[in-house]
C-alpha cells in the first residue's frame, strides 16, 4: 500500500516587512558555495528570507551542513526527491538504498546514528511539499519539480495519489518539452529538480536548479548555484562571481 511523504503539505508566509525573499536552486550539499553567494548579494540574515526548491542533500560535500540550514529561522525549503530517498531509506531495501548511493547518497553511509535520526527529524519537522510566499508582486509558489494542477495552491497535496506525488516531486515534462502555460492564483512558481545550463522561465514556472553539486557534463558546462530575486517586471539573477541576469516576468 502507498503512503505519502510524512511532512506537512503546505505552509504559507506572509510578506516579509523587515527585509528581501530569495529563492534558491537545488543545494546538493553545497553549503560553501552557498554561504559565498549570500555575502555576494548582502544577504541580511536578521530580516532577508531565502527559500529552497529542495534537494538540500547528495552530491556536494556538505549534505549535512545543508540540511541543518533547515534549523535556521531564514531559511525555509519544500521536500525534493532526494529528501524522500532519506526518509525511505531501509538497511533490507538493497536495491533502493543502491539507486540512492548512485545519486550521491553514499554521504549518509559515513555519518553516526545520531546525525542518521537528527536528518531525518530535520526533513520531517520542517520541510513542506509546496509553500507559498507572499512577495510585493503577489504569491510565489515553491514545489520540487511539477506543479500537477491549475490553480495555485492545492493545500491537501498530501492526499494525491502516488501518480501526481510523483510529478510533485520528479516531474520532468514540463522542462523537457518546453511546456508553455500559467497556473493560476500565483504570479510565479518555482522549481528545481531538472538542472538547466541557466535558470528557465515557462510561463510562470520559473525552473532554478542549475547543477550545483554535479560534474560538468555537454549539457551544463558550468555547474552552479542560482538565487532568484523577484520585481515587478523581471526576475534577478544571481550566480557566484558573476554579475546579475535578468529575465522578463512577461516574456
Amino acid at each position: 500500500m502507498y503512503t505519502s511523504p510524512p511532512v506537512r503539505c503546505h505552509e504559507y508566509f506572509p510578506k516579509n516587512k523587515r527585509g528581501s525573499d530569495f529563492f534558491v536552486g537545488d543545494l546538493h550539499g553545497e553549503f560553501k558555495e552557498l554561504q559565498q553567494l549570500l555575502k555576494q548579494i548582502n544577504f541580511n540574515f536578521s530580516s532577508d528570507r531565502l527559500f529552497a526548491t529542495g534537494d538540500l542533500i547528495d552530491r556536494g560535500s556538505d549534505s549535512l551542513k545543508c540540511l541543518k540550514l533547515l534549523n535556521q529561522d531564514w531559511f525555509f525549503s519544500v521536500l525534493g526527491n532526494h529528501e524522500l530517498f532519506l526518509l525511505e531509506y531501509d538497511d533490507d531495501n538493497l536495491y533502493k538504498n543502491m539507486i540512492w548511493k548512485k545519486n550521491g547518497g553514499s554521504w549518509f553511509h559515513s555519518i553516526t546514528d545520531e546525525e542518521k535520526i537528527l536528518s531525518r527529524q530535520l526533513i520531517v519537522n520542517n520541510m513542506k511539499l509546496t509553500l507559498t510566499v507572499n512577495t510585493h508582486i503577489g504569491l510565489v509558489g515553491i514545489i520540487h519539480a511539477e506543479y500537477p494542477f491549475r490553480t495555485w495552491p492545492k493545500e491537501d497535496i498530501s492526499e494525491l495519489d502516488k501518480e501526481l506525488l510523483h510529478q510533485a516531486l520528479w516531474g520532468r515534462n514540463i522542462i523537457k518539452n518546453k511546456l508553455v502555460f500559467y497556473t493560476k492564483g500565483a504570479k510565479l512558481i518555482i522549481s528545481g529538480h531538472t538542472s538547466v545550463a541557466l535558470p528557465v522561465l515557462l510561463g510562470n514556472q520559473l525552473f532554478l536548479d542549475t547543477g550545483a553539486g554535479s560534474p560538468p557534463n555537454e549539457s551544463i558546462y558550468s555547474p552552479h548555484l542560482s538565487i532568484c530575486e523577484v520585481s515587478e517586471k523581471h526576475l534577478k539573477l544571481h550566480s557566484l562571481g558573476y554579475e546579475p541576469k535578468y529575465i522578463s516576468i512577461d516574456g
